[in-house]
């Protein structure tokens, strides 16, 4: 079975993108971001949003996505 194309490639790992001073982050600092592609798997307990959906992430973790191209601002 092929992958859909809007698909993150296998060897992806969605916290690779986060980058490590992620947790030296003021709390009130997010970022609302549209997802390009779908990303399987959960994040916090959550399911990702299929691609075309929205969520809010910390705003170093939302760069790293967007650096990846997994994401664009809202």
């Amino acid at each position: 079975d092929a992958a859909p194309a809007d698909a993150a490639p296998a060897d992806a790992a969605p916290a690779d993108a986060a980058p490590a001073d992620a947790a030296e982050e003021e709390p009130g600092d997010v970022l609302e971001v549209v997802m390009n592609i779908a990303i399987s798997g959960t994040r916090n307990g959550d399911a990702w949003p299929p691609a075309g959906g929205s969520i809010t992430l910390p705003a170093a973790e939302a760069q790293g996505y967007i650096d990846l191209g997994y994401c664009r601002l809202a």
